[in-house]
């Protein structure tokens, strides 16, 4: 359907029509004679600081300055017969095919002078004032269209004349035009760009579902922003770079927004708490940025948090889902400083994923747009949690804690203790109830092994926790997990069914080689295979140290590894481990369960919140050092 200059129907046209085109016609990469033109807006930083403090009113303010901001410059870009080909915050790019320049000087002449006319906006919150920079490039471009996984494809644009429109664009004032031959203005064609509504399912095959099936335009969201640029030249490389950094973040939860090529080269854009909301967005980017660099790919990495504008940027007719606001800018301009494999965070993520990543004080650095210097860290390693030392005493929990000391310390007369479950609203101190008991049994038993798997907020894709935990073992024997590294690690066992199934175990972490057992089964039987050859491994492993397996958040659990934890606990009497796992309560208000054996031991706790005046003012005077009165 071909949509009419001038109807104002907000079209989720989130991908180029130039690629949409290019997919029906099965031409995935290819290069084009043209010219391109990059649009940089100023007056953003100043509108999302005045309209965040707003709230909804302010967000919905947002959403209509954009359209207004953005509607007319791309318009005009379709007029002179040219394609949107991304938008990159308060930017954007625009290619022209078979063109020598004169369009693209054109349709930025006419740009500059929409924003010399219409750039000063009153809001019901005062005065917002844009301007643009144009900057023009001739050369001509390419494109590339590829799967990021079996399902969904991205794509990118390059090539010498948007190189050199970026670059002009960096050289010259606001208001005015870098191009570097000049170029006589030419009006607008009477033939533009025919504006077809993208059908759901092409565009589903570029956009996750969850952004094509937002209702609001917009909203204020706390977000981990993680920018990523891929060190390669090399296309094939660059594009299985992309591929990988594609299935790590889906796996854990994140957004991959998009990529982009520019002065940097080809970039990553991926985001954790948007569109859907997460509790801890930057211990999910650390751990996400950490397995990337397990993955052999070069890439540099920034990370900021904050609150943020996610939602749709654009005009009616040619849009993007993205967000806006400082912390994407702060996580882009970090990322300039990071090294070849390397992850560098600002002070805020550092201090929100510290329970989880180990950080090194890298310098105060005054990044582009900010007053003031910004601290930025080193990520250096995930923690490997043996104990968790708390600021305050655990207050109003001694009976809790004795029957939880008391059903595990089974381990220590050489039996299975089982299976314990803590319930409990958020905060509520599951973890802490959990932690004050390990930090006890640490003291009695220093060979505790103590297997750690936070559930995370993910889609919960097979073996969500025990990817990193599995892989982390792998790497504390072996400085590089490999075939023949695991292969050495597994042979020490001396365990012959463990031997014969070891490429199931590395199946797990991603592992595989020609010919395996593993690659060459049905999906049911390789899971099985997996889910025997992980039991053993802990059978073997218990035999020379006691282990306790803390499963945190028991809700958000995948499916798979309930299915080895019911096998794990089944005929395993003689071997010293046991499960804890601390859950919320389900929308039902049920309790999230591993489907036993009746004969396993199973406990279970539920924890209410204080209700002895005793307990809370004991609990505010730790917080607040003073006394209060009771």
């Amino acid at each position: 359907m071909i949509i009419g200059k001038n109807e104002n129907r907000i079209l989720k046209n989130y991908i180029p029509l130039f690629v949409f085109n290019k997919v029906k016609e099965k031409t995935f990469s290819g290069e084009a004679e043209g010219s391109a033109l990059f649009t940089d807006i100023s007056g953003f930083t100043a509108m999302t600081e005045l309209l965040f403090e707003k709230g909804e009113r302010g967000t919905e303010e947002i959403s209509r300055q954009l359209l207004n901001i953005f509607d007319e410059p791309v318009n005009i870009v379709y007029r002179h017969k040219g394609y949107v080909t991304s938008f990159a915050g308060d930017a954007f790019t625009a290619v022209f095919p078979e063109d020598k320049g004169i369009r693209a000087y054109s349709a930025a002449v006419d740009i500059v002078n929409f924003f010399k006319e219409k750039g000063r906006r009153n809001t019901p919150f005062g005065e917002l004032v844009f301007n643009c920079r144009c900057g023009v490039g001739m050369g001509g471009f390419r494109w590339n269209i590829f799967e990021t996984s079996r399902d969904s494809l991205s794509y990118y644009f390059s090539g010498t004349s948007i190189d050199k429109a970026l670059r002009q664009s960096e050289i010259i004032e606001k208001g005015k035009i870098g191009i570097s031959e000049e170029k006589k203005y030419s009006p607008s064609l009477i033939e533009e760009t025919k504006i077809a509504e993208i059908p759901y399912d092409i565009l589903s095959k570029f956009i996750i579902p969850g952004i094509l099936s937002l209702e609001s335009i917009g909203e204020l969201r706390h977000i981990a922003s993680v920018f990523i640029e891929v060190k390669e030249k090399d296309e094939k490389i660059v594009e299985e770079s992309v591929r990988i950094i594609y299935q790590e973040v889906r796996k854990m939860g994140g957004t991959f927004n998009k990529i982009d090529y520019g002065d940097k080269g080809l970039v990553s854009i991926n985001y954790f708490g948007a569109p859907e909301a997460k509790e801890r967005p930057e211990e999910l980017a650390v751990r996400f940025s950490y397995r990337l660099l397990q993955k052999g790919i070069n890439v540099s990495i920034g990370i900021d948090s904050g609150l943020c504008y996610a939602g749709r940027t654009g005009g009616y007719r040619r849009g993007e889902w993205t967000c806006l606001g400082n912390v994407v800018n702060t996580s882009s301009r970090i990322m300039n400083f990071a090294g070849k494999n390397e992850v560098f965070v600002s002070k805020r993520v550092k201090e929100r994923a510290n329970k989880i990543g180990e950080f090194k004080f890298f310098d105060k650095i005054k990044l582009k747009g900010k007053k003031k210097a910004e601290e930025i860290n080193i990520l250096s390693n995930l923690k490997g949690k043996r104990s968790v030392e708390f600021k305050y005493p655990m207050v109003g929990r001694a009976k809790e804690l004795s029957l939880l000391y008391s059903f595990n310390e089974l381990i220590f007369n050489g039996k299975n203790a089982g299976v314990s479950y803590i319930y409990g609203e958020a905060g509520i101190g599951k973890s802490r109830l959990v932690w004050e008991m390990l930090n006890f049994f640490v003291k009695k038993e220093s060979q505790l092994l103590i297997i750690y798997l936070p559930c995370e907020e993910t889609t919960k894709s097979p073996w969500n926790p025990l990817v990193d935990w599995l892989r982390d073992y792998f790497i504390s024997k072996e400085k590089e997990p490999s075939k023949e590294g695991i292969e050495k690690i597994i042979k020490k066992f001396n365990n012959p069914k463990l031997t014969k199934r070891v490429s199931f175990l590395a199946s797990i972490i991603g592992i595989e080689w020609v010919g395996s057992s593993s690659s060459m089964q049905s999906e049911k039987r390789r899971r099985e295979g997996q889910i025997f050859a992980l039991k053993e491994l802990i059978k073997e492993i218990s035999k020379e140290q006691k282990i306790i397996i803390f499963i945190d958040d028991l809700q958000r659990i995948d499916e798979l590894t309930v299915e080895w934890l019911a096998s794990l606990t089944r005929n395993v009497p003689d071997y010293t481990f046991s499960v804890i796992c601390t859950s919320r309560y389900d929308e039902k208000g049920s309790k999230p369960r591993i489907n036993l054996d009746s004969r396993v031991r199973a406990f279970e706790l539920d924890l209410i919140p204080f209700e002895k005046e005793e307990e809370i003012c004991t609990m505010v005077e730790y917080i607040t050092e003073k006394k209060t009165i009771r």
